[in-house]
């Protein structure tokens, strides 16, 4: 996921996306165990 970034990117720019990808992950695990969860019960 840091590989959107070009080498020459700022610490900002890499601490934002860090940021983001720390909130949206979590979330899309998530619901992929639950995905799985509801499948996998009768």
């Amino acid at each position: 996921m840091k590989s959107l970034l070009p080498p020459n990117a700022t610490k900002q720019e890499k601490a934002l996306v860090e940021a983001i990808d720390y909130r949206v992950d979590p979330r899309s695990i998530r619901g992929f165990k639950f995905n799985l969860k509801d499948e996998i019960l009768p």
